[in-house]
């Protein structure tokens, strides 16, 4: 049964003493007589009395302290070199601990699951004095799983990067079990294969389609069935799918860029765009960082005019809602009697160009549009301005004149060679009008497209429908299809082909053994730049 106090049928309480942040409790020793730790024979002969201090978990965010009332006793065995001995409480506190075995094993929890500098942060909040060296210490103290618990039959297999582009490793998992059981440094076959021949119980072996986890497999384990991972050979046969795209590339391009662009009904706007209504036609917005908090502002007064309309709808009067609201009386008063969305207009301010407008104007009309020339034209007329002004000023005739010149029928814009591909394989009720509209003009402009999709979709049908017999006919018809593309493709396939055909049978793969990649990796990003191999490790194979 769990008590307050730790060991509490091994310690008799005596008194509790509380001050204001910690409790500490009086204990000592139940029972009569304690075993030497050298021969193990009982002694009830007292030697001495000694108190130590321990640590225990806290209560109710009180720090704890245990005061103990130890003994030392005499060794009865004459034969026995340990003369005098401290009694052990095994379930209590270890060997010249400074906190109770359940305290040790709580700040052991904290710092698997959240490494040194987090588990110091909750330890702090949990009223328990720790540091980061401490929780890390403890974490490379761990103890090693028993050798009963490596026995694995499935193993999963992938690599990790411990500095990316530098140095990797190969994470080890137990499928049936759904944990990782080891992390060795380096990805090539040789540490693979001396693990494998230190466990010959493994029958099963589930792994990327990487040529140096093959040979590893190969060597250290000859007996156990290999299983390339699905999600590799569905992304190498989208790869070569789309380097067939590539090949194709200019004659779908030429095909796209002659279809017009779909009319589409312009949706109505959730918010109203209000527009600064200028005073005259050549007053310019800044820029469209302006333009956009212009409107964002906007949106907001349109809602503060709404919520006034409506309090007024309900019969408030100006004074009521000025009060509920808490905004000024004039505020509150301008919407309340404005029938309809008051849009600030913009009052233009002298310039110094208002005086040459009139012959900016005659020379945009007479086909001048640079802006750089307009500049050296109004300098000679006596103009002390900047050139931003001059471009500011007709910014707004150039965007005018861009509009009118702009195509009637806009192209449809050809999409990547990769963005391609999943266009092609995309379901078709998922398909927006444009893209049906795409997928149909590059099938009909290239045969050779169609051929391939054609076997993409078979290849994953066989390969996520676990259709071995169907993947060998694949391969005969990727063989007979005279595309490179898929001719290498199944050359690949066949040097690995064993591990290929398992793939499309079991039902084991890589996908567990890549999840725990992941959680690998934020395990590795908690530790802020301590993610030494032994730590990470250990974190790694004892955090829950």
């Amino acid at each position: 049964m769990q008590t307050l106090l730790a060991g509490s049928q091994s310690l008799q309480l005596e008194k509790v003493v509380q001050e204001s942040d910690v409790i500490t409790a009086v204990a000592s020793c139940r029972r009569n007589a304690a075993a030497c730790p050298r021969c193990q024979m009982t002694s009830s002969k007292v030697h001495s009395r000694y108190e130590r201090t321990i640590a225990d978990l806290p209560w109710a965010d009180l720090a704890v302290r245990i005061q103990l009332r130890a003994r030392k006793f005499f060794c009865v065995n004459t034969e026995c070199s340990q003369r005098i001995f401290c009694e052990r409480l095994a379930e209590v506190v270890n060997p010249y601990g400074h906190r109770t075995v359940r305290l040790d094993e709580m700040l052991a929890a904290i710092g698997f699951a959240l490494g040194g500098r987090a588990g110091s942060r909750l330890a702090q909040r949990l009223s328990i004095q720790t540091g980061a060296d401490s929780l890390l210490r403890r974490i490379r103290q761990a103890a090693p799983r028993p050798a009963g618990d490596l026995k694995v039959r499935v193993l999963g297999v992938d690599d990790w990067a411990l500095k990316k582009g530098q140095h990797y490793g190969t994470i080890l998992i137990d499928l049936e079990k759904h944990r990782p059981i080891d992390l060795i440094l380096g990805r090539e076959s040789a540490p693979l294969a001396e693990w494998l021949k230190d466990h010959p119980e493994v029958e099963i072996i589930a792994r990327d389609r990487a040529g140096a986890y093959a040979d590893g497999a190969r060597k250290g384990a000859p007996q156990a069935q290999q299983v390339a991972d699905r999600w590799h050979l569905l992304k190498n046969a989208n790869e070569a799918f789309e380097r067939l795209i590539q090949r194709q590339q200019k004659v779908i391009r030429e095909a796209i860029e002659k279809i017009p662009v779909m009319e589409k009904a312009t949706p109505p706007a959730e918010v109203p765009q209000v527009a600064v209504v200028p005073e005259t036609a050549s007053e310019y917005m800044r820029s469209r960082t302006t333009r956009e908090q212009r409107q964002a502002f906007h949106a907001e007064r349109i809602v503060c005019y709404d919520q006034v309309q409506e309090l007024k709808r309900q019969g408030y009067s100006i004074i009521q809602i000025k009060k509920h609201l808490g905004w000024s009386y004039g505020a509150v008063a301008g919407f309340f009697h404005a029938d309809e969305y008051p849009v600030i207009r913009r009052k233009k301010g002298r310039s110094c160009l208002d005086k040459f407008d009139h012959y900016l104007r005659q020379r945009w009309a007479a086909g001048c549009h640079n802006a750089a020339q307009l500049y050296q034209e109004l300098c000679e007329k006596g103009y002390t301005g900047s050139k931003l002004t001059v471009r500011r000023h007709v910014q707004l005739w150039r965007d005018q004149n861009a509009r009118s010149l702009a195509p009637a029928s806009p192209k449809l814009s050809a999409p990547s060679p990769r963005s391609r591909v999943w266009l092609l394989l995309k379901n078709d009720e998922r398909l927006t009008d444009e893209e049906r509209q795409l997928r149909a003009t590059i099938l009909c402009i290239s045969p050779l497209v169609k051929q391939g999709l054609e076997l993409v979709k078979s290849f994953r049908e066989a390969i996520c429908g676990r259709h071995e017999k169907a993947l060998e006919a694949w391969i005969e018809t990727a063989t007979k299809s005279r595309l490179p593309e898929f001719e290498n493709f199944v050359k690949a396939l066949r040097r690995d082909e064993t591990a290929v055909r398992a793939a499309a049978s079991s039902e084991w793969s890589s996908g567990q053994t890549e999840g725990h990649v992941n959680r690998l990796k934020v395990l590795k990003r908690q530790m802020y730049g301590r993610a030494n191999f032994d730590l990470l490790r250990a974190r790694v194979l004892n955090a829950a």
